[in-house]
C-alpha cells in the first residue's frame, strides 16, 4: 500500500470547499449564473478553484481518536514537516513501503493537518460588481491576501478584488473555532454532516486544536494544527499479503 486514497476523511473540510465571497458585492445581487455560482439569498456560492493544506498524519481507527489517545488507530502516513496537498476527489498521500495495517474492520479515520489553509476562487458575473475597496469588474476573485479576523471571527481586511480579468491568487485562511465562551479558552468542535443524519452516522466529525508539541490547544495564537477524527463507512482489512 504505497498510496492510499484520502477517502471520506477529507469531508472533514468539505464545508471549506465552498467559498462564499460575502461582502464582495456592495449592490443587490442579481441572479447567479453557472460562472458566478448558485444563489444563496444575496450571495453566490461556488466551489473554490484550489484548496491546499499541509498534512502531517493520517490513519484508520476502530473508534474516535482524541488528543490524548490514538491507541485504537493505525498510523498510515506521517510527515513531521508536513506534506503539501491539493485537495480533490482523487487526492492521495505518498506512503512508504513499510506501511502495515492489522487485520480488522476500521470504522473511523483521522487526519492531522496544519491550521492554515490556502484557497483560490473566482466568480464571473454577467455585469460589473464592486468590491469592498471600491474596485469594479465582472470578475470577483481571491486576491492573495492573508485573511485576518477579530476576536468575534469577523473579517478585518479585504480578501476579494473585482476587476476586468481573472487575477485570482490563493488567500491564506486560518482554521479557528471556540467553545462559545472565550476566544482564548476553546476546546473541541463537532461537525455533523447534514446528509449523514446524526452523530452516530458516517460523516460525523470531531475536531481538536493542537499546539506544535501535539497537546491540546488553548489559544488561537499558539495553535499549530487540527486533529480531525471522522466516522467512515467500515473498511475491512484482511491482512497484508
Amino acid at each position: 500500500m504505497k498510496n492510499i486514497k484520502l477517502m471520506k476523511a477529507l469531508t472533514v473540510f468539505s464545508a471549506a470547499l465552498v467559498c462564499v465571497f460575502w461582502g464582495s458585492v456592495s449592490v443587490a445581487q442579481t441572479t447567479c449564473t453557472g460562472t458566478s455560482g448558485t444563489s444563496n439569498g444575496q450571495e453566490c456560492l461556488k466551489e473554490v478553484t484550489s484548496f491546499n493544506l499541509k498534512v502531517y498524519e493520517f490513519g484508520l481507527c476502530t473508534d474516535f481518536p482524541t488528543v490524548a489517545d490514538r491507541s485504537k488507530c493505525a498510523e498510515l502516513f506521517k510527515n513531521n514537516t508536513g506534506f503539501d496537498l491539493t485537495v480533490s476527489k482523487n487526492a492521495s498521500l505518498p506512503m512508504g513501503g513499510d506501511v502495515t495495517l492489522e487485520e480488522g474492520t476500521y470504522t473511523h479515520a483521522y487526519m492531522i493537518v496544519d491550521n492554515n489553509t490556502y484557497l483560490k476562487s473566482v466568480h464571473e458575473f454577467s455585469a460589473a460588481r464592486k468590491d469592498m475597496a471600491g474596485g469594479t469588474g465582472k470578475f470577483c476573485y481571491s486576491n492573495g491576501t492573508d485573511r485576518t479576523e477579530d476576536t468575534d471571527l469577523e473579517l478585518t481586511n479585504v480578501v476579494v478584488t473585482c476587476g476586468a480579468t481573472d487575477a485570482s491568487a490563493a488567500n491564506k485562511e486560518t482554521i479557528k473555532f471556540d467553545d462559545g465562551l472565550s476566544p482564548s479558552g476553546y476546546k473541541a468542535f463537532d461537525l455533523i454532516d447534514p446528509l449523514s443524519g446524526g452523530v452516530t452516522s458516517t460523516g460525523y466529525t470531531k475536531l481538536y486544536t493542537l499546539t506544535a508539541a501535539g497537546v491540546a490547544g488553548t489559544a488561537w495564537n499558539t495553535d499549530h494544527s487540527i486533529l480531525a477524527g471522522q466516522k467512515i463507512a467500515p473498511v475491512r482489512h484482511l491482512g497484508n499479503h
